[in-house]
């Protein structure tokens, strides 16, 4: 959930920015900006609402070298070996994921401007098709664009049975069913959902610092980010971009939200494996 912007924030993202201008002194500070086209590849997609900006990435792009995502693979594909006993046991909703093909999954993570009632400008994806765990990031390059991130979720949304979240429950889910009634889109959720944050504290609660996905990233999956942005700068970073069009403190969010994805998946398949 995103944290209100204070003036401290909003010095902390322009100190950061002069920071990625000037990291080599070799080259010359390029102060024009930057456009999204060029500081992140993807390509613009329309739909019956308008159009978005849509990056697509393999998940294992945010894995080390030596970590080919093999456990979450086999938590899909040997689903037999899956301990269904053990991952009801902590939260009953766990149980879905033990019966569905891994095409019927979707990871879901998003990024926001503020606190409910602001806008939603990046929904980041991630499931199984093609052979591989594919990220789809859809970026809403203004604030009007939002309508067609919703109008392109209702495809994900209709090939999935369950949707997993990390604190979805309380804030994407119910952020993304009240966006979608303010622009009168008829999203239709998948049958179930899980939510891991209260599987995690089921099982970490004192044992860890906190439950925090960033510290489960580090403690249990065993990855630890460099270079990772905040995620209380990540409201006034995209009102900055919105402002300015410079799009390099845009690289850093889609980041983030690429990285909370593949964090999630790596968790599930931690708690499957006992």
């Amino acid at each position: 959930m995103p944290d209100k912007a204070s003036k401290t924030d909003i010095d902390e993202l322009r100190a950061l920015l002069r920071n990625i201008e000037g990291k080599s002194r070799s080259v010359p500070v390029r102060r024009e900006p930057v456009p999204l086209e060029e500081a992140v590849p993807g390509r613009l997609v329309e739909t019956s609402r308008g159009g978005f900006y849509l990056v697509e990435q393999d998940a294992t792009r945010f894995l080390p070298p030596d970590d080919d995502f093999s456990s979450v693979t086999d938590l899909f594909f040997r689903r037999g070996q899956a301990n269904k006993a053990l991952l009801e046991k902590i939260d009953p909703a766990l149980g879905h994921i033990t019966d569905r093909a891994p095409e019927r999954l979707l990871f879901l993570d998003i990024e926001t401007a503020g606190f409910h009632g602001s806008a939603l400008f990046l929904i980041g994806l991630l499931n199984y098709s093609g052979g591989r765990f594919r990220i789809s990031q859809l970026f809403a390059r203004d604030y009007a664009e939002e309508v067609a991130l919703l109008e392109h979720l209702r495809g994900f949304y209709k090939a999935s049975e369950v949707v997993v979240t990390f604190n979805g429950r309380a804030f994407d889910l119910p952020f993304i069913a009240d966006r979608a009634v303010v622009h009168r889109v008829r999203l239709k959720h998948p049958k179930a959902d899980v939510d891991l944050l209260h599987a995690a504290r089921r099982i970490w609660r004192g044992v860890l610092p906190n439950c925090r996905l960033v510290t489960l990233e580090e403690m249990v999956c065993g990855r630890r980010r460099t270079g990772d942005l905040p995620s209380h700068l990540i409201p006034q970073a995209y009102h900055d971009f919105v402002e300015t069009r410079d799009a390099r403190l845009m690289v850093d969010v889609i980041r983030h939200n690429a990285y909370d994805l593949v964090t999630m998946a790596h968790l599930l398949a931690k708690m499957a494996n006992g």
